[in-house]
């Protein structure tokens, strides 16, 4: 019995120890995200679904943070994602999330991911912002939305957010 009490208790030492070793590039990312979070189907003709997680108070990283996709026709998206810092930082990273819904399970399925990660000696020292965008073949008649991760690094503190759009419906527009 004890030898089993002093494997579990070296193993579970061996386990935390692996996790706390974990580095910046095993970012977790899907702690900070939710596919099954809610988003509204929005009405055929509306092209554009905008997101964003605002903060005001003073010491948090992130200043701002949002996403947005917009239906340009023929069978394309285009994502955009934002993170801006309060102040200069040692780093920004973010990944966005295109979904699309399937309607006869009514839950939405991820189709792509984008990881974007700037560093400040990168941006010259002066690194406070973050904007990506990118242009994706869909196919038509389906929903569509993004899931953002904006995470400021500073001082060896990071700071997460999420962002989730509404569901654009893609489409052929006028």
């Amino acid at each position: 019995m004890k030898k089993k009490v002093f494997m579990l208790v070296l193993c579970m030492i061996f386990l935390y120890s692996f996790v706390a070793l974990a580095s910046e590039d095993d970012f977790l990312w899907e702690q900070y995200t939710d596919i099954n979070h809610d988003s509204e189907l929005l009405p055929s003709g509306v092209k554009n679904s905008y997101a964003t997680n605002q903060t005001g108070m003073r010491g948090e990283a992130i200043a701002f943070a949002s996403v947005s996709i917009t239906n340009m026709g023929n069978g394309y998206v285009q994502i955009v994602a934002s993170t801006t810092a309060h102040t200069y930082c040692d780093r920004i990273r973010m990944r966005v999330y295109l979904d699309k819904y399937n309607s006869s399970k009514d839950v939405w399925e991820n189709i792509k991911s984008f990881t974007y990660d700037m560093k400040s000696e990168d941006a010259g020292g002066e690194l406070y912002m973050l904007n990506e965008e990118e242009t994706v073949k869909v196919q038509k008649g389906y929903y569509y939305r993004v899931r953002g991760v904006h995470t400021v690094y500073q001082d060896g503190e990071n700071e997460g957010f999420s962002t989730y759009s509404d569901g654009v419906l893609a489409e052929d527009t006028n």
